[in-house]
């Protein structure tokens, strides 16, 4: 799931030690994407935070997160392992366990999808906690390394591509759950496609873990920022995460730790470890959802709408 960018990548060609069959093909056959589709401007809530009543409370804490893989996933790291004759395009990781590597889910690549998921209920001023105050950031997302077998799986695919066409009217880019495109290709079809990745994969079933910090959130920063994981009690949703995402790779299911996450209404009571659990906030932020749903007739829609593609189980 990500905001989608104007320009669509350049065509690649059989990458790693693919079969030179297809090289020297006619460069003008493009891959068609479309397994893809777009939210419409009109169909966003662009909730407004500044507009509905302030408490003036801030939040501070930790919540403990566990993200379950429900596909297969693949986060790039930019570099390339040999595997037999063939290059793969390596999963992002880390070194732990006296320099073994270790697939990792970057901190990074998690806040980006979320603030993805942000922008299908806020307006864009209204996102501005997800970065920084003050020259910190107010929401910090550790690295997630894996937590069960971390058996990486070799797969060739069809090249990605963005679309060719963003019409005027789209707003947000979200992934189809299944590939509608290349999954039904027979053996021949499938060989036959001009251009192919091969990259390394996590199979479905992986856990990652991590951790988010926050800061000075005020209820409703906070409210969102747990509705965009997919966590918000009676709200829950999952997403999809990372590269191949059209390719019927990515999607997770995140959870909150309930009995680890804490919060505090300020800094002085996280250091003295004087803080309160996480599920005392959920009515709270139940209560909160509620009235918004009341002001903002677009948010069930939208979340329903979420809830079809991706589930929420």
């Amino acid at each position: 799931m990500d905001l989608f960018k104007g320009k669509p990548k350049p065509e690649r060609h059989d990458r790693g030690g693919g079969s030179g069959r297809n090289r020297g093909r006619d460069s003008s056959r493009i891959i068609k994407e479309k397994n893809y589709f777009f939210i419409e401007k009109k169909d966003l809530p662009f909730i407004k935070l500044d507009t509905l009543p302030a408490d003036n409370k801030k939040y501070f804490g930790k919540l403990f997160l566990d993200i379950l893989a429900l596909q297969d996933l693949f986060i790039g790291s930019g570099h390339i392992e040999t595997r037999g004759n063939n290059l793969y395009d390596d999963f992002s990781y880390t070194h732990l366990n006296r320099g073994r590597k270790t697939p990792t889910i970057p901190g990074s690549s998690l806040k980006g999808t979320i603030l993805t998921n942000l922008s299908l209920f806020l307006s864009t001023a209204s996102t501005a906690f997800f970065g920084s105050r003050d020259g910190a950031s107010s929401v910090y997302f550790s690295d997630l390394p894996i937590t069960n077998n971390p058996e990486l799986s070799p797969k060739t695919i069809a090249a990605r591509f963005g679309p060719r066409i963003n019409p005027d009217h789209a707003a947000v880019k979200l992934y189809l759950k299944e590939d509608e495109a290349y999954s039904k290709l027979s053996d021949q079809e499938f060989n036959d496609l001009p251009a192919k990745e091969k990259i390394l994969t996590i199979k479905k079933g992986s856990r990652f873990s991590g951790t988010i910090n926050f800061k000075e959130l005020s209820e409703y920063e906070l409210l969102f920022l747990i509705m965009a994981l997919g966590c918000l009690k009676n709200h829950r949703f999952n997403f999809k995460l990372g590269g191949a995402k059209n390719r019927a790779m990515g999607l997770i299911q995140l959870q909150v730790k309930k009995d680890q996450s804490y919060w505090s209404e300020n800094l002085e009571a996280i250091i003295r470890s004087r803080t309160r659990p996480f599920a005392e906030l959920e009515n709270r932020l139940e209560a909160a959802i509620t009235k918004i749903k009341g002001k903002y007739s677009s948010v069930e829609p939208m979340l329903k709408r979420i809830r079809e593609e991706y589930g929420h189980e």
